[in-house]
């Protein structure tokens, strides 16, 4: 890195990326990357590590990762989002997990243009007229956008809605998250026709989720993050609701 014939140098200054003639041979067999940052112990809380990895750092790293399943980048917040899309989109790698907590892909924004965007993944033919088209959320399984040390404060029940299009997701973090009961209930009963995200999740953390009811929050923490436990506690908390309107009319 650094080095005048670096063909990556550029990316620093917002380019796109070398032509993959130019450029290394990439990792075509890297199955897992953890690249993320961790928090330790400072007085009466935590203190996160400063992460170095910027969108040029992300791209080397994901060159050519076509078998990639498994990639952590908690804490990675100089890296853009325009970074990631780049990134992740170039070659298309297979993800199951995304760890991504305190990074700016733990938002609305990144959830809607870079995570659920169906995008030209590759050609069916050589004289490319017939595109082949993917998303990254056809294939996760585990997606972490909050945890318990990095709340997902720009998550919300926007958020929630374009997350009812991951057809395969069984573990989501949203610890921390800016939610509702009503936008909880809505991804758990949304989803593709006769598969909602509630029947393939599950675990979903929505610990610290002050958005939620209290009686949300103690059935998460009481089944274990078991989203039909908490899909049926909101549901009580509605119908409790309904006779109380219904008793003082």
């Amino acid at each position: 890195m650094g080095a005048a014939n670096d063909p990556f140098a550029f990316v620093e200054r917002g380019g796109d990326g070398p032509d993959e003639e130019d450029a290394l041979p990439g990792w075509r067999r890297l199955r897992a990357l953890a690249i993320g940052v961790g928090a330790t112990r400072a007085g009466n809380g935590y203190a996160w590590g400063v992460s170095s990895v910027s969108d040029g750092v992300l791209l080397r790293l994901l060159w050519h990762a076509e078998a990639l399943e498994d990639l952590d980048v908690t804490g990675c917040w100089n890296a853009s989002l325009h970074g990631f899309e780049r990134a992740l989109y170039r070659w298309w790698p297979p993800l199951r997990s995304l760890r991504a907590a305190r990074t700016k892909l733990a938002s609305d924004e990144a959830i809607e243009n870079v995570l659920c965007v169906e995008r030209v993944s590759r050609f069916a033919d050589t004289n490319k007229k017939f595109p082949v088209f993917r998303r990254l959320s056809s294939t996760l399984e585990t997606l972490e956008l909050g945890s318990p040390l990095s709340h997902a404060k720009r998550v919300t029940d926007d958020g929630l809605r374009n997350l009812q299009k991951f057809d395969t997701l069984r573990e989501l973090g949203l610890a921390g998250a800016d939610v509702t009961d009503a936008g909880v209930r809505r991804l758990l009963e949304g989803g593709p026709p006769n598969r909602p995200v509630g029947g393939t999740l599950r675990a979903i953390d929505v610990s610290a989720c002050r958005g939620l009811s209290r009686a949300v929050r103690s059935a998460a923490t009481a089944s274990g993050a078991r989203p039909l436990e908490i899909l049926a506690a909101i549901r009580r908390g509605e119908k409790e609701k309904e006779k109380e309107k219904e008793g003082g009319v």
